[in-house]
């Protein structure tokens, strides 16, 4: 399954029109996160540890996080690649049209992280999170 999932993340990291860096760099098994305004990083030791327990706990493949600082907390959008085959076209339809399905891992406040649609939009090979 996990060979599926990473073929599935490379088509939606094209679709996103990530950097070809970062893409590069995924498929060497590193993740980046996009900052700001799509300014791109790679993961350090503690978000890789987000990353790591995420995919263990959902049997899922992260391919890039948006990391942002909100009034009510820092989080990491982790973008990913569900185990479940069959929400995979739902997913890329999402993403044509904007939105991504997400886990937002809030980590000043881990009762408020949580499942959920976010808006984004394509920058300077990054991701910006709208909403």
């Amino acid at each position: 399954m996990k060979d599926l999932q990473f073929e599935e993340a490379l088509q939606r990291m094209q679709m996103l029109q990530l950097s070809k860096q970062c893409i590069s760099a995924f498929k060497q098994g590193k993740v980046w996160e996009s900052e700001g305004y799509g300014a791109l990083y790679e993961v350090d030791d503690e978000e890789q540890k987000i990353i790591n327990d995420f995919e263990k706990e959902n049997n899922a493949l992260v391919y890039h996080m948006i990391h942002n600082k909100f009034e009510f907390g820092e989080c990491y959008s982790i973008l990913y690649v569900s185990q479940y085959k069959s929400e995979w076209l739902d997913d890329r339809n999402d993403i044509k049209d904007g939105y991504a399905l997400v886990y937002v891992k809030n980590v000043t406040d881990d009762i408020c992280s949580e499942f959920g649609s976010i808006a984004i939009r394509p920058s300077f090979g990054g991701l910006v999170r709208l909403q």
